[in-house]
């Protein structure tokens, strides 16, 4: 007996559903900053209907990232990377450019071997065991070579790459670790 596969038995799709919203930004020559990826142009038309998405489309972006008075962008609810436990995805929360994400990931990365290197950071340890100090300062590093830092509350999508980086370490050590013995 054959069964006749239809793609909506397994995971069936809702049949109204809106259609999805797409984003399309062209950047200027200038350079980014908070401003320019955090709002969209309130002076554009709404005259057709993909302008009108476009510019419902950044707003709803955008609405997962609560702004405090004072214009600094607050950190998202739960931990990151559980998104199981009510958490977040960082890069889907920022919604960056993957230049600038991997660029600072790459970075804040460096930084952090380095200062292993340096014996300040602790191999193995979570951020929260790491000296404050250390962390901190890392921070600021990263606050100097990456400005749009400046525009979120403590720094949290710095800290948030250091942590996961950190929570990884040791399985990143132990791999490239060759064992000290050999069957004979």
């Amino acid at each position: 007996m054959s069964i006749s596969y239809n793609p909506d038995t397994k995971y069936p799709l809702p049949k109204n559903r809106p259609p999805p919203l797409v984003v399309h930004m062209i950047f200027s020559e200038r350079s980014l900053d908070v401003e320019t990826l955090t709002h969209h142009n309130s002076s554009m038309s709404k005259g057709t209907s993909s302008q009108t998405a476009r510019t419902h489309a950044s707003s709803s972006c955008h609405s997962q990232l609560r702004t405090r008075p004072g214009g600094l962008i607050q950190k998202p609810p739960g931990q990151v990377g559980c998104l199981s436990r009510g958490g977040y995805r960082l890069k889907d929360a920022l919604s960056w450019d993957p230049e600038i994400y991997n660029g600072l990931q790459s970075f804040l990365q460096a930084r952090i071997r380095h200062y292993m290197v340096e014996g300040h950071l602790e191999r193995g340890s979570s951020i929260t065991n790491q000296p404050l100090n250390i962390i901190l300062r890392i921070q600021d590093e990263a606050r100097e070579e990456y400005p749009i830092l400046a525009g979120y509350q403590d720094g949290w999508p710095s800290r948030d790459m250091m942590s996961t980086y950190l929570s990884k370490a040791p399985c990143i050590h132990h791999r490239k670790k060759k064992p000290t013995w050999v069957l004979q």
